[in-house]
């Protein structure tokens, strides 16, 4: 026998015991009616009482998984976000460094080495408004999918807890 089984045996039992209480008018056995009322009023309560909630709790996990859906949309907006200013900082970067190098008068003018050409490029990417710019975008995009990402994974952990404790309740 497990648990609701046992509860629903009890529950019967003192129903029948309630009955035969309220349905015996004997004045010696008052106390006990007024006390079998009382139970019934106990029961009648926690019987409301765990149906409402039941029902805010699954209208809550309801509201959880709509709330979980909309995160998880954002954070693949975000996613194709990032993705385009990761492309856009690539291009601005290249394009920054064909800046320098035409400017230089060409690749070897940057350097006697391929170690010092790269260190000059990447001095002259940083000074290029452009690629900060893109730069700056690159950051921003990022920040907000990880955020948008953080905002889906505490959602998601929200539902898996609200649907635990449905499941609790339920028994």
């Amino acid at each position: 026998m497990n648990v609701q089984e046992v509860a629903q045996v009890l529950a019967s039992a003192a129903l029948e015991a309630v009955d035969d209480l309220l349905l015996q008018p004997d004045d010696d056995r008052r106390p006990y009616q007024e006390a079998a009322q009382a139970v019934l009023v106990q029961m009648e309560r926690m019987d409301l009482m765990a149906v409402a909630g039941q029902r805010a709790l699954l209208s809550e996990a309801l509201e959880a998984v709509r709330r979980l859906h909309n995160a998880r949309a954002q954070a693949a907006v975000t996613a194709v976000a990032l993705a385009e200013a990761e492309h856009n900082l690539k291009v601005e970067k290249a394009q920054a460094e064909a800046r320098a190098v035409e400017a230089a008068g060409g690749e070897k003018a940057l350097g006697p080495n391929a170690d010092a050409r790269q260190r000059a490029l990447i001095i002259a990417a940083g000074e290029d408004q452009a690629f900060r710019r893109a730069h700056e975008d690159y950051l921003q995009a990022l920040l907000a999918h990880r955020n948008a990402e953080a905002q889906a994974e505490a959602e998601a952990a929200r539902v898996r807890v609200l649907t635990a404790a449905l499941q609790v309740q339920g028994r």
